[in-house]
């Protein structure tokens, strides 16, 4: 097991809870204690609706469909070329740090005559004229957080991303997770010396 993410890693790095009950409570816990438990269920109940009044809700994603998401590709300033893959299910293509990648659609139904999709994989191959060496890889995803990349039949290096959209995801997300993607990739790259 890897030193870095064992169990025991995870007991060294969680916080210890101290637990003190104060037996002359006053300020706060005075009011706590005194005051009926369904007051006190009611205030926390209303609370998270309170804050939501008055805010509009971001529209939540659980399958996207091409053109849906080249538009929002479009919105955060990337290219977005839209096509379609060999099973008919949509592609787009598009590039960062100076190389082209692609966004392939999973998972795709057509209800209503729209293909929607509820999983992508941002993906790039880098054509080497001598391939990589493997160990280069596998340094580089023991250190990667996010990100798989792996050496295909001519050595050459990929790196895939993916990205869950079913059970909900809002566009905020999604550009958070293409930001990650381009710094992902800049790191690869550049361990690749591309």
């Amino acid at each position: 097991m890897c030193h870095r993410h064992g169990p025991q890693a995870r007991a060294e790095r969680a916080p210890r809870a101290l637990a003190f009950i104060n037996p002359h409570p006053t300020g706060i816990d005075s009011m706590l204690r005194s005051t009926p438990a369904f007051v006190l269920t009611g205030l926390l109940l209303a609370a998270p609706l309170a804050a939501a009044e008055g805010t509009a809700t971001a529209p939540v994603f659980v399958s996207v469909s091409g053109p849906e998401l080249q538009t929002l590709m479009q919105n955060w300033g990337y290219r977005a070329d839209l096509g379609t893959d060999d099973y008919g299910d949509p592609m787009i293509t598009s590039g960062a740090a100076g190389v082209e990648y692609v966004v392939v659609f999973y998972g795709c139904e057509t209800p209503g005559g729209l293909r929607r999709c509820t999983s992508l994989t941002l993906q790039v191959g880098l054509d080497l004229a001598n391939g990589i060496d493997m160990q280069l890889i596998n340094d580089w995803n023991e250190g990667a957080r996010f990100g798989r990349a792996y050496v295909d039949i001519e050595q050459d290096p990929w790196l895939e991303w993916d990205v869950v959209v079913e059970g909900g995801v809002t566009a905020d997300n999604l550009e958070r997770q293409f930001a990650i993607w381009n710094r992902t990739l800049g790191s690869f790259l550049e361990a690749v010396d591309w």
